[in-house]
């Protein structure tokens, strides 16, 4: 399995890495969604983003609405965002903003319980991977 983590925190990009160590899975690091979005482009085989919302340059929201365009159509990721902003609030910005959330399919608050990440990443992969 191939993971991507946006954060722009250097210790939140760690210990999210740590649940995929075991596993030995491929783990990238983007610190925007600048980098994210280059990462993206040549890198098409990515099963797992983790975004964080709040970063400088470009934040998970703009790099949300690049995911939605047809650019990225075809690339078959579960992107799960994770977030200090309450889950209200994130629903509420997106609406206003005009996101269609069809490429998340998890919101996760912070702190992040890494017991419960790694538990919605295993069902959100095909046949628990």
């Amino acid at each position: 399995m191939k993971v991507l983590i946006i954060d722009d925190e250097a210790i939140n990009r760690m210990v999210l890495s740590h649940i995929f160590e075991d596993r030995n899975d491929e783990v990238l690091f983007a610190e925007n969604g600048l980098e994210a979005l280059k990462i993206l482009k040549t890198e098409t085989k990515i099963d797992i983003l983790l975004l964080d919302l709040n970063m400088p340059e470009m934040d998970g929201y703009e790099l949300m609405r690049h995911l939605e365009t047809a650019f990225f159509k075809d690339l078959d990721f579960k992107l799960i965002v994770i977030s200090a902003s309450l889950e209200s609030d994130f629903y509420e910005k997106s609406k206003q903003i005009g996101l269609t959330l069809k490429r998340m399919d998890f919101f996760i608050g912070k702190p992040v319980n890494l017991n419960y990440l790694y538990s919605i990443v295993i069902k959100l992969l095909p046949n628990g991977q």
